[in-house]
């Protein structure tokens, strides 16, 4: 009989042993699911914070786009302006859109010098310039013709509508959009191309040979040198489609990137307009 108890006592702590790791087990799991809830929680702050310091730094830039008082205002030299907001820091620069290669007027020969600057190897560059053509002047659909594919739309109907589209280009690798993306755009609309605020790609390619020395100048000056070609201010810059590029950093190492294509309107009420918000980067 007391062998029986004794059988009884010992499955008894067997079982209080297994019920407690099963416990210790669950509260463990459930400090970890909290750990994990509170850094995704931190993460999502950290965000927000730096989400808004961007957008104050967007109307930082407007405000130096408009400013009329003796500090002047803000160029379109692409030059770094530099704050501090609570614990983030940000550089905000301003790039102009008539500065950039337009995609959508461009010829077929400023095509090929473009993927040309971009590193694109000679014997693929041709093929990278149909493509485009292609892309961006789609052949008319023939209304006698039935659409290819089961349930096809209507085809495009041609024109880039934002630099991003230069992605769906076949033979567009993710490094030529890297290294064309910062100079082309699709908001230059009929005005002439200007190249005292243009980068050393877009001289290269919208001026042809006459710009290397252009394009050497204009390099310099990105890098902090003030030229002959530093331009002097606009008398006017309603109406100019203008990318602001706000990065905002914190000590930590978080940080994010807004880009964001605005369009001065010139009136008090609403200064500016939203063209396009590119996607947060970081």
């Amino acid at each position: 009989m007391r062998a029986v108890i004794g059988q009884d006592r010992g499955s008894a702590v067997v079982a209080a042993v297994l019920v407690s790791a099963c416990f210790a087990l669950i509260a463990a799991q459930i400090v970890r699911s909290s750990r994990s809830d509170i850094i995704s929680v931190n993460a999502s702050l950290t965000h927000a914070e730096l989400s808004a310091a961007a957008d104050a730094g967007l109307a930082l830039a407007v405000h130096g786009l408009t400013e009329t008082g003796p500090r002047g205002r803000w160029g379109l030299d692409r030059r770094p302006h530099a704050a501090v907001l609570g614990l983030a820091s940000l550089t905000v620069t301003v790039e102009d859109e008539r500065g950039k290669i337009p995609l959508n007027t461009m010829t077929a020969s400023q095509a090929a010098a473009m993927f040309r600057e971009a590193g694109a190897a000679p014997d693929a560059t041709a093929a990278l310039v149909t493509a485009f053509l292609a892309f961006r002047d789609p052949a008319p659909q023939n209304p006698a013709q039935p659409m290819s594919g089961a349930g096809a739309g209507p085809s495009r109907a041609g024109g880039f509508e934002t630099v991003g589209e230069l992605t769906q280009v076949p033979g567009v690798t993710p490094a030529l959009y890297a290294a064309v993306s910062p100079s082309v755009t699709v908001y230059a609309g009929n005005a002439p191309f200007d190249p005292t605020t243009a980068t050393p790609m877009a001289l290269k390619v919208m001026l042809g040979g006459q710009s290397a020395y252009t394009a050497l100048v204009r390099s310099r000056e990105l890098q902090g040198e003030r030229t002959a070609l530093d331009p002097s201010p606009d008398p006017s810059l309603v109406g100019r489609a203008l990318m602001v590029r706000v990065r905002a950093y914190e000590k930590g190492g978080a940080q994010l990137q807004k880009s964001t294509v605005i369009e001065l309107t010139g009136r008090s009420s609403r200064p500016f307009v939203v063209r396009e918000q590119l996607p947060d980067f970081g």
